[in-house]
């Protein structure tokens, strides 16, 4: 019969004959049994601390680290597509308390995490960084080619509609030829053209029965600032040519000194003060003036500033009146021409604004030239040292 280890029998004196006879079995069975129960202490302690199993396998800590952060992102992504995004809400219904909570890094970036799908971002933002809402072209009318009046179609093509119907080209090759088609196509008022080399001066010439009428108004009798080039009513173009010819034009632009020469935001009149300069009058002996019926060529004799009431008018009562007038814009003259001009030619003059001489309203810048056949030799220019300042009544 078996027993029980260390029950006292009446046999133990076999098994001390056995262990005396062999000592060292004795303490190899002591050992085994010593280290079989240690064993089963460490097994039984490890199945309780996890703890001490992390520490033996280091392979553990990581699987286990990354397992609870999938989990973690699988419960936050679920918790996102369930209900929306409330930070202050989800921090309130937390059961977790502050203590219990593992400290973050606000700048830490979890793995797998980008900025587009971290929570809290403006995905807009996360896509363009730099991209500043404020700043968008789409969104910024400055930038928006349709709210350019320079780039809207609709705007162009009127403007090109309002250049086309005022553009004064034609297809005549003569001045007489384009004064005529003007006439009959834009102005019936049409009674010639002129034209200066070297200028931006190529226009119609209009006529009323008053001065004042085109004053403010353009070729197509609107409204303009600008006005138009227009004869003197006194002038009776229908027997040919006035003995002088008076034409007028505004000058808005080019007004003070220094005067400028070939400036294209100078219109109507405002490069005629070109003739001011002695290089520009000297490559600028002729003027071209036509009527609707035929074409003149016109040599300039002299050009000079004047009150406006200087007595240049259409038709003189007497030769000897005629003369000192002619006399008197050629001694007034900032050049001499040397033209000869005498009371038996027939003359034209041009009259614009200036205030050279101060803000007076009174001022003339004229240019008076005199018909010659074409072809007609040009003449030397040069300074007149005759030449003074004009003195204006106060």
């Amino acid at each position: 019969m078996k027993t029980k280890i260390g029950e006292k029998t009446s046999k133990s004196d076999s098994k001390k004959g056995f262990f005396a006879r062999y000592p060292g079995a004795a303490i190899l069975v002591a050992l085994l049994v010593v280290a079989g129960v240690g064993l089963g202490i460490v097994k039984m302690m490890n199945h309780e601390d996890p703890s001490v199993a992390e520490k033996e396998d280091p392979k553990t800590e990581d699987s286990i680290t990354d397992n609870d952060s999938e989990k973690d992102d699988s419960e936050e992504d679920n918790k996102e597509s369930e209900e929306p995004s409330d930070t202050e809400n989800t921090e309130s219904e937390d059961p977790k308390t502050e203590s219990d909570k593992k400290p973050e890094d606000a700048s830490e970036q979890k793995p797998g995490e980008t900025t587009e799908n971290k929570p809290g971002a403006d995905p807009s933002a996360a896509k363009d960084p730099t991209k500043d809402p404020a700043k968008d072209p789409a969104k910024d009318p400055a930038k928006d080619p349709t709210k350019d009046p320079a780039k809207d179609p609709a705007k162009e093509t009127e403007n090109a509609k309002e250049d086309s119907k005022d553009k004064l080209t034609s297809s005549a090759t003569s001045l007489s030829g384009k004064a005529k088609e003007h006439k009959d196509k834009v102005n019936n008022e049409t009674i010639g053209w002129i034209q200066i080399p070297n200028t931006n001066i190529d226009y119609p010439v209009v006529q009323h029965t008053d001065n004042s009428y085109y004053v403010a108004r353009d070729y197509r009798k609107n409204q303009s600032k600008n006005g138009v080039i227009y004869a003197d009513y006194e002038c009776n173009f229908k027997k040919g040519l006035a003995t002088n010819n008076i034409l007028y034009g505004h000058n808005w632009t080019n007004v003070f000194t220094p005067l400028r020469v070939g400036n294209p935001n100078d219109v109507m009149f405002g490069q005629l003060p070109s003739f001011h300069t002695l290089s520009f009058a000297q490559k600028t002996p002729f003027i071209y003036f036509s009527t609707t019926e035929k074409d003149y060529v016109w040599q300039v004799f002299a050009v000079f500033y004047t009150e406006d009431t200087f007595n240049y008018i259409t038709a003189y009562p007497s030769a000897a009146q005629y003369k000192t007038i002619l006399d008197e814009a050629k001694k007034r003259s900032i050049h001499n021409y040397n033209v000869n001009v005498s009371t038996s030619d027939q003359i034209l003059t041009l009259s614009t604004c200036t205030r050279v001489y101060g803000k007076r309203a009174d001022q003339r810048f004229v240019v008076m030239a005199k018909r010659v056949n074409a072809g007609t030799a040009a003449s030397s220019v040069t300074e007149n040292p005759n030449f003074k300042r004009p003195q204006f009544k106060k």
